[in-house]
């Protein structure tokens, strides 16, 4: 086979893994903030340009993305301070890409060494944060100790007193946030007002 032919190949192949490869199937927005060792609010002050073309077999250059922090909502790495400025490193192959003088929402792996934030990860920018979740960030309602419980159209869903259930591809809960009862005892989806008649409709349908 021609070299230069089978060089073609071989980068298609790679393309082709890469695009592939990269892709995330986004579940709850709760479950994305109680997986993240750091949740900020933050504007990107700067960024280090990648190497546009590499060769073959050659692993991709990271992005570090210089942030302003003007939030913190969780910090597993204790090493993050309102005002301050971060640097935040994209995985080597499925990188987030961010505006400069974003104002964003980001939250990934960490620790006091170093951040990270991917496909994955929470990089939304802040005005496009849905009303409830900015309300659940801001009022500090999510509940990391109640797990979310995801199933298919296909599969009978069941959530013990430690969860809540939801299905794959429905809109409702995503206005919604689990949450334990008054009392403590069991958990359950707890509605943003204006989401309320929404979710009850949901409701209605998945628990018949």
């Amino acid at each position: 086979m021609d070299s230069h032919l089978l060089t073609k190949i071989l980068i298609l192949v790679s393309s082709l893994s890469a695009v592939y490869g990269c892709s995330c199937l986004k579940g709850h927005h709760q479950e994305d903030f109680c997986r993240a060792a750091y949740v900020i609010r933050g504007d990107v002050i700067d960024s280090n340009a990648p190497v546009p073309v590499l060769p073959v077999g050659h692993p991709q250059r990271s992005i570090i993305y210089t942030v302003r922090v003007k939030k913190v909502f969780k910090d597993n790495t204790h090493s993050i301070s309102e005002g301050t400025v971060i640097h935040i490193e994209t995985s080597s192959l499925c990188s987030v890409t961010l505006d400069k003088d974003g104002d964003y929402l980001l939250g990934g792996p960490g620790d006091a060494n170093g951040l990270g934030v991917g496909l994955c990860d929470i990089a939304t920018k802040w005005e496009n944060i849905p009303n409830c979740q900015m309300n659940s960030l801001l009022n500090n309602l999510y509940n990391c100790g109640c797990e979310i419980t995801t199933c298919t159209e296909n599969q009978i869903c069941k959530a013990s007193i430690h969860s809540c259930k939801m299905a794959f591809h429905v809109k409702a809960v995503q206005n919604a946030y689990c949450a334990r009862s008054k009392f403590r005892r069991r958990c359950h989806w707890k509605t943003c007002p204006s989401a309320q008649n929404i979710f009850r409709s949901y409701i209605n349908v998945i628990e018949r």
